[in-house]
């Protein structure tokens, strides 16, 4: 099967049968579909135009495929890989840069990767190069690259002078018995003291749009004016947090890469489904655009995305009642209607579960908790609508300033200026303060939720703790302690939820990518997942693509999820169950669900 330049290639890797479309819109900027066709008998054909109209397809982690055509062409990578050797830095790093954004993800392309990295870590650009590295580890399939493209991240990381991340590769080096290291150097990195702790700003590593320009040489003349290179939101290709884990929508793709993988070789109803993605760059008007085009194709079985609150609205406003299922995949409240859902888990969805636990389990008259920023105030006005929706009082709201460290004003002005000093003074640790309070509500994310914890334990304030997804992290357990033992909190995806589709899940995404998932990857499992099993329903003939699977979405009745438990009406709405996690000696444990 032959592809048109500059349009993905849409042959299934995984079994026979012609090309479905499974529309996919993920990142902020990547709109993928699920398209079906039949069964084609006979000579191969050309597969369907692109639907995109100026966007370009962006290259994502994915499982490795048979397909002989799906290698690195051999020429240009050897070419390339004469001028590194010949010492010229510039032409080899465009050469190695054209393969890597062009050919397609394969045993080479993890070589590549590597190549680039060690070339933009010459140059200095070390936020570049550590990109590279990471996309390098995420596609070797090699234990050797995969092993020297952790090699290049530990260079990375000792040249960013980050020397916890540094002493992290060096053990796992040592673990591994990398053939190429330097033992002694590698024992010295480990042993060396660890810096005073420090807080990131962003989980994410992602260039801003329009002020920093992507990976790669944009000088030079190979990727001037070639689409995905301009200096425009269009151009960031990737989204990696600096601990070498996808963390945007890329991620999305990859979990619905191994969906699909799981679904190879079934042909159902006479068709098998393959992904496409779209560059939207973040741009509402781009996206409703790329939107309304891939709805009109009549092979189109489903849309997962956007994962940005303006997209998503700009997009909910071009759904129409003949447009096929769109799954929602951001935080941001939109307007859901029948068919247009949001997968991704909300504030409002996350409040609304844990607020009816608490009134299950009696705790009313509540202290919130939550800083002065977007993520606090959401937060909170989501737990305020919950509140009185489950007949849970709030008594009182405190807000604090992101930067806070020392939360004596925050709590003092919390539980009052005369208790607090009463209180005080008593110096009695371990014995309560006595306040009018069933329980504690913290809005914020981990890494403030445990300096604001531990100072509520220290100041003699023992109340049940409560909080939201924001505190899924092992080391709000690890640094926390006992301050947070008891707390509960919403998730949408953890390894501590049992069940088989989860095990299934988690073994299915480290056998083809060779890293574990996080809960990017699930909602792009789940997503497409839960698409294929509306599609593999039994079906009226004849039907569109998009409508049928209108009709299949209510007779599917519930799709259990590894984010959740999705339920649907007669007229296509979309109830969610949200699970729980409860802090039991020092592990996060499933909180049963109501009966």
């Amino acid at each position: 099967m032959t592809c048109r330049r500059g349009c993905p290639r849409e042959g299934n890797p995984y079994g026979s049968g012609a090309a479905v479309r499974f529309i996919l819109h993920v990142a902020a900027g990547l709109f993928a579909l699920l398209l079906l066709a039949p069964p084609l008998t006979g000579r191969a054909v050309e597969p369907p135009p692109p639907l995109h109209t100026g966007a370009d397809a962006i290259p994502v982690p994915r499982p490795g495929t048979r397909a002989a055509e799906r290698t690195a062409p051999i020429a240009p990578f050897l070419l390339a890989e004469s001028e590194y050797a010949a010492g010229r830095s510039e032409e080899a790093l465009s050469r190695f840069l054209e393969l890597a954004y062009s050919a397609p993800d394969d045993e080479r392309k993890g070589f590549i990767w590597w190549r680039v990295g060690e070339l933009l870590l010459v140059r200095g650009e070390l936020d570049k190069a550590l990109e590279a590295a990471d996309k390098a580890v995420l596609l070797s399939r090699a234990p050797y690259l995969s092993l020297s493209a952790v090699d290049l991240k530990l260079r990375i990381y000792q040249r960013m002078k980050w020397n916890n991340e540094a002493r992290q590769m060096a053990a796992y080096l040592l673990d591994r018995k990398f053939v190429g290291m330097d033992a002694e150097a590698l024992l010295r990195t480990t042993a060396s003291p660890s810096p005073p702790p420090r807080i990131r700003g962003s989980p994410c590593g992602c260039r801003p749009s329009g002020n920093r320009s992507s990976t790669g040489h944009p000088t030079s003349p190979r990727f001037e004016g070639r689409p995905g290179w301009s200096r425009t939101r269009r151009s960031a290709p990737t989204c990696t947090s600096r601990w070498g884990t996808p963390r945007s929508g890329n991620s999305v793709l990859s979990g619905a890469e191994v969906a699909l993988g799981a679904f190879h070789g079934l042909e159902k109803n006479g068709a098998t489904p393959v992904l496409r993605w779209v560059d939207t760059g973040g741009d509402p008007e781009v996206a409703r655009k790329e939107y309304s085009a891939a709805a009109e194709d009549q092979a189109v079985i489903g849309i997962l995305g956007p994962v940005t609150g303006e997209e998503g609205r700009s997009v909910g406003a071009a759904f129409t009642q003949k447009s096929p299922p769109t799954l929602y995949l951001g935080q941001k409240p939109i307007l859901e209607k029948p068919y247009f859902y949001g997968f991704g888990l909300s504030p409002a969805q996350e409040a609304r579960a844990l607020f009816s636990h608490l009134a299950r389990v009696g705790i009313s008259d509540l202290l919130l908790f939550h800083p002065e920023n977007g993520y606090g105030k959401g937060f909170a006005a989501a737990a305020v609508v919950a509140a009185r929706e489950a007949g849970v009082r709030i008594a009182k709201t405190v807000s604090y300033s992101p930067e806070v460290q020392d939360f004596k004003e925050v709590i003092q002005k919390a539980v009052g200026k005369a208790t607090f000093q009463r209180q005080a003074r008593s110096k009695q640790k371990g014995m309560a303060m006595k306040l009018s309070l069933g329980g504690i509500v913290i809005a914020d994310r981990w890494d403030r939720a445990f300096l604001l914890a531990s100072q509520l334990r220290y100041y003699n304030v023992y109340l049940p703790l409560a909080g939201f997804s924001g505190w899924n992290d092992d080391e709000l357990l690890r640094k926390a302690g006992g301050s947070v033992s008891g707390a509960v909190f919403p998730v949408d995806y953890s390894e501590a939820i049992p069940g088989n589709r989860g095990d299934r899940f988690r073994k299915e995404f480290q056998a083809a990518m060779r890293v574990p998932p996080t809960r990017f990857e699930a909602m792009g499992y789940d997503g497409a997942l839960f698409l294929l099993e509306v599609f593999s329903l039994e079906g009226a003939p004849g039907s569109p693509f998009g409508e049928a699977m209108r009709e299949r979405i209510p007779r599917l009745k519930n799709f259990p999820g590894v984010t959740g438990t999705f339920q649907f009406t007669p007229s296509g709405e979309m109830r969610r169950k949200v699970p729980l996690l409860q802090v039991e000696l020092g592990n996060f444990v499933p909180v049963p669900p109501a009966p």
